[in-house]
């Protein structure tokens, strides 16, 4: 497999400030579907409620955290706590650290159950997470758009 961060990786976004590499198919397909399977029938799913603009609704979309230590995670005000590393988390995180040479400490999954689940803008500018966090998106099946742009209101936006 290629360094994520090379440039001999299939393609590589431009987006300020960013360093971005994108893979058409990490794993074979087979594979992703028994993941996918695996996971949707064995992680502790959450739907947590989020206040947005001073209203509070279900998130639209469930989630799971998964870390080998005991930190939790906090972000717009839902304190999740991780649930262990499953054999298959395990396994993609493994995957994932090989091409990008980052040790990774944590899975945060998310569950789209249909075109209405999402998933808004949002920095990932949490203390806990460091001056320059690192994360690697990976999808298992169907097909899901991810919009990046910068922080700046006026600044550059990509969709992959």
């Amino acid at each position: 497999m290629a360094d994520l961060f090379s440039n001999n990786a299939p393609w590589a976004p431009k987006l300020p400030d960013a360093k971005m590499r994108y893979f058409e198919s990490f794993i074979p397909k087979e594979m992703a579907a028994d993941y996918y399977n695996t996971l949707l029938e064995n992680i502790p799913w959450q739907q947590d409620d989020i206040t947005v603009f001073g209203k509070t609704h279900p998130q639209p979309r469930l989630t799971s955290l998964h870390s080998s230590t005991l930190k939790s995670y906090t972000y717009s005000g839902i304190n999740m706590l991780p649930n262990p590393m499953t054999e298959e988390l395990s396994a993609i995180k493994k995957l994932l650290e090989g091409v990008s040479k980052i040790d990774f400490n944590s899975v945060l999954i998310n569950l789209y159950r249909s075109g209405k689940d999402s998933n808004g803008w949002h920095a990932d500018n949490e203390k806990e997470l460091g001056k320059q966090p690192c994360h690697c998106f990976f999808e298992l099946w169907g097909v899901k758009i991810f919009s990046f742009k910068t922080q700046n209101p006026k600044g550059s936006k990509i969709k992959i």
